[in-house]
């Protein structure tokens, strides 16, 4: 009878469960059926493929002029050159040389002129299966970069297969433990931060810095505005976070575009003001504003 009475209240009990696996991180909630019918025709039509260009809004240091840096947003702009496993995913990426005065919001799609974007660089991620971690645009040197532990601004295949299966990967945003600064090694109050940071993770021994790298996806994903093409659609987005930061990734296994970054998602005013990364935060945040797809 005890037995009878424990399996009827296990049944019962069973949909009111709160444990969610894939099935229910695939969901966006609170749409209709034709909208999320949409949102995956969108996702889909991103693949990664040779031709396609990416437009972030960045700021950035100007060098020359440290004071008014913290206003400056620039439009950079990223060609996929190469897609072949083999030989990498080939990048050239240039910033806009006047600088935009557009906020990084989801609800202002901004108007830009992209043709007359200088491509100055180049970049070769040799490793977007097995990545760890990631580089974060303000932090790529100009001239040629080949990276084989970092895939730049993508999830790795296999990262992005954990969170999808179990919820939960291993990630560096690329700011723990050594790192590529570039020319922001010229800055010393940038240099003297993340160090400041890293040590704040030492200090909590194996759980500041297990907390810092893993990263656990939400229950459901989200729709993420931006432009394909030059007009303004939805795609779906999974979101994963760690105590570190926030990220925001394309639904698409072909293309596993990390589409925003936000520092700190967690994190009390108290905390903010006392955090060593609280004056990098605009810098290393970014969101991706297009993507124009080959034609």
């Amino acid at each position: 009878m005890k037995v009878k009475i424990l399996l009827l209240l296990t049944l019962t009990l069973l949909p009111f469960c709160s444990c969610n696996g894939p099935q229910d991180r695939d969901q966006v909630e609170g749409i209709s059926a034709e909208e999320s019918s949409q949102l995956k025709k969108n996702t889909e039509m991103l693949s990664l493929q040779e031709g396609m260009s990416l437009e972030i809004f960045q700021k950035t240091l100007d060098l020359t002029n440290l004071e008014n840096s913290l206003s400056q947003e620039k439009l950079l702009k990223i060609d996929i050159v190469s897609a072949n496993a083999s030989e990498g995913l080939g990048l050239r990426w240039g910033f806009q040389k006047e600088k935009a005065e557009i906020p990084l919001t989801e609800e202002t799609i901004p108007e830009n002129d992209s043709d007359n974007l200088p491509i100055v660089s180049r970049m070769t991620l040799a490793n977007t299966t097995e990545a760890k971690a990631m580089t974060l645009p303000l932090f790529w040197p100009e001239g040629d970069l080949y990276l084989s532990n970092s895939s730049a601004i993508w999830l790795s295949d296999r990262a992005f297969e954990a969170l999808k299966q179990k919820g939960e990967a291993e990630w560096n945003l690329g700011i723990v433990g050594d790192s590529l600064l570039g020319s922001l090694q010229e800055i010393k109050f940038f240099e003297k931060n993340l160090k400041a940071y890293n040590s704040s993770l030492q200090a909590k021994k194996e759980d500041g810095i297990n907390l810092a790298l893993k990263i656990k996806a939400k229950d459901k994903m989200i729709p993420f505005t931006l432009k394909i093409n030059g007009s303004p659609k939805k795609v779906e987005a999974r979101v994963a976070a760690s105590d570190l930061a926030e990220y925001t990734i394309l639904n698409n296994h072909q293309n596993p575009l990390i589409l925003e970054v936000r520092l700190l998602p967690q994190a009390s005013r108290a905390q903010l003001l006392v955090s060593p990364l609280t004056l990098l935060k605009p810098f290393l945040e970014y969101r991706v504003n297009a993507i124009n797809t080959a034609h």
